[in-house]
């Protein structure tokens, strides 16, 4: 037999593991500055643990497998599950429990650029705190370790705060509005509420044009309904200026609530300092399904994939009813800042001179993973989360 890599798993040479280790380093260090704990999962757990956690979709795309002890059991499909697993066995856990985990996790899916089945994933949580504050404590550590790899990069095209350094828009909405906007259209919740959120989830890949048709023939909205959509979507509300939002909806008691919750995360994140990276996106609808609260996108080309959400009656103990994590891929991200260096659109930070010198020598061409490695080499003292 040749020797050959299954597909959808790849061996990770020197030159590729520096900067995955470099930048692993680099956000466990601001994790840690923010009063995260690291701790570990098993890779495997009971097969029953973790179907229907993910839908109809996601157990068709779990590694399951009968053990030589006959147990039915299937590889950790991401760390969100067994988190859960994990409190319920360890009873004497006294939340609230603020941990991070970065590990493995499997899934069966189709290869893509940047989408392997087995890839390393980076979760943030905190559990056992109702307090909206958290959800602004998670988000800013977010931010914090997002520009600890950004950091390393001089981007042109982010837009530059604090002397200098690449900026990051993280877009911030919540699920509560999503459901004022339910009932402002008379959308009952449940099945029909699904639909409308998975229908405008397709806006930034399909334009306008299709999801208007899809809102009318898959939602069962009239005209009035479909403009109504669109006002909402395209309404000026900002992070500091939730006015024109209050004025679209009149006496909306969810939305209401879900205002009142934006500004407690939206304040806290001013708090810790980071409140410059923030933007309000009411098209942000993703995972708004099963998400309860504050929903995070960040816009920068480096980091497309990174969340942040709110879970209630995440695990099966009584006291831990509510977790707040940020969810990341590795290997997407350290894919995004591959390409953008093949692309030209980054290059390393000079440490010496610091970034958009006018002094800097012309870059010469270089390997882009040898750039990356170099780039993502951040001393001890560049980690300062509130700078």
């Amino acid at each position: 037999m040749e020797p050959q890599v299954l597909k959808g798993f790849r061996d990770y040479l020197p030159e590729e593991m520096l900067p995955r280790q470099r930048m692993i380093a680099a956000i466990e260090q601001v994790f840690q500055r923010f009063g995260f704990a690291p701790m570990q999962t098993p890779a495997l757990e009971y097969s029953e643990l973790l179907l229907g956690k993910y839908g109809a979709e996601g157990d068709k795309l779990l590694f399951r497998f009968h053990d030589n002890g006959e147990r039915d059991v299937a590889m950790r499909y991401d760390l969100t599950v067994p988190l859960a697993r994990m409190l319920g066995t360890h009873r004497d856990i006294i939340p609230p429990f603020k941990r991070y985990q970065i590990g493995p996790v499997w899934r069966a899916e189709k290869p893509a650029r940047g989408r392997f089945r087995e890839f390393v994933q980076c979760d943030i949580d905190t559990v056992g705190v109702k307090e909206l504050a958290a959800d602004g404590e998670i988000v800013s550590a977010g931010i914090a370790a997002l520009l600890e790899v950004l950091r390393a990069h001089d981007a042109p095209q982010a837009r530059a705060t604090r002397g200098g350094t690449p900026a990051i828009t993280l877009r911030l909405s919540n699920r509560k509005l999503l459901t004022g906007l339910c009932t402002w259209l008379g959308v009952a919740e449940g099945a029909p509420a699904i639909t409308l959120f998975r229908t405008l989830d397709k806006l930034d890949k399909q334009g306008e044009g299709p999801v208007r048709e899809a809102l009318a023939r898959d939602c069962g909205l009239d005209a009035k309904g479909v403009e109504r959509v669109f006002q909402y979507l395209q309404c000026p509300a900002t992070v500091s200026d939730f006015g024109p939002l209050r004025a679209l909806f009149g006496a909306n008691e969810a939305a209401e609530l879900g205002m009142q919750e934006l500004a407690t995360v939206i304040q806290t994140v001013r708090e810790h300092g980071y409140g410059e990276y923030l933007a309000l996106d009411l098209s942000i609808a993703r995972g708004l399904d099963y998400y309860t609260s504050a929903r995070t996108h960040p816009q920068h080309e480096l980091f497309r994939h990174a969340r942040d959400m709110r879970h209630d009656q995440c695990s099966s103990s009584a006291e831990f009813d509510g977790e707040i994590a940020v969810r990341d891929g590795v290997e997407r991200v350290v894919a995004d800042i591959v390409e953008a260096q093949q692309r030209g659109h980054l290059q390393p930070v000079d440490r010496e001179g610091g970034a958009g010198q006018g002094s800097r020598p012309k870059r010469q061409p270089v390997d882009p993973l040898a750039a990356v490695a170099q780039a993502l080499a951040v001393a001890p003292e560049h980690f300062d989360v509130r700078q």
